[in-house]
């Protein structure tokens, strides 16, 4: 079963469209893993992913 995306205040500006690692920068938990929004702004949290914690990419 696919995990939700739950709203958050990440911000994603200037990260295109999809999924991206949090840095620990702009509201973005370190370890987790978002997907910014259409806008270009706004962003969802999946939490934490293995890969985002271990090597800040979605796959190491």
């Amino acid at each position: 079963m696919p995990r939700a995306c739950v709203a958050t205040k990440c911000s994603c500006l200037a990260i295109p469209n999809g999924l991206f690692c949090g840095d620990g920068l702009l509201n973005c938990k370190k370890g987790n893993v978002y997907q910014c929004g259409g806008d270009g702004k706004l962003s969802c949290d999946y939490g934490v992913r293995n890969s985002c914690k271990k090597c800040n990419k979605l796959s190491c």
